[in-house]
């Protein structure tokens, strides 16, 4: 997630859903430094879906929104609209 922002990605910090695995990883950096994810017994309580905090510098939230969709962070449209045909 780190690469699409080079030097504006000042930190990033969260719990992620990795496809195909039970158990999330919690994963940390600052700026280009990124320490090893560290795989968690289960996820906290409370917590039901993948949450990423990135601060960045001089972000385009469009490019935020395209790399969250890219890494599964968030549905893209057409499944959204799967999910409220389903809801319907």
């Amino acid at each position: 997630m780190a690469e699409p922002f080079g030097p504006n990605l000042l930190r990033a910090k969260g719990i992620v859903r990795i496809r195909g695995e039970d158990r999330p990883l919690a994963v940390h950096g600052v700026q280009h430094t990124f320490h090893p994810p560290t795989r968690l017994a289960r996820w906290p309580a409370g917590l039901k879906h993948p949450t990423l905090v990135l601060i960045l510098a001089d972000a385009d939230m469009e490019q935020v929104y395209d790399a969250a969709r890219e890494f599964g962070l968030m549905p893209t449209l057409s499944e959204k609209m799967r999910e409220i045909d389903h809801a319907l």
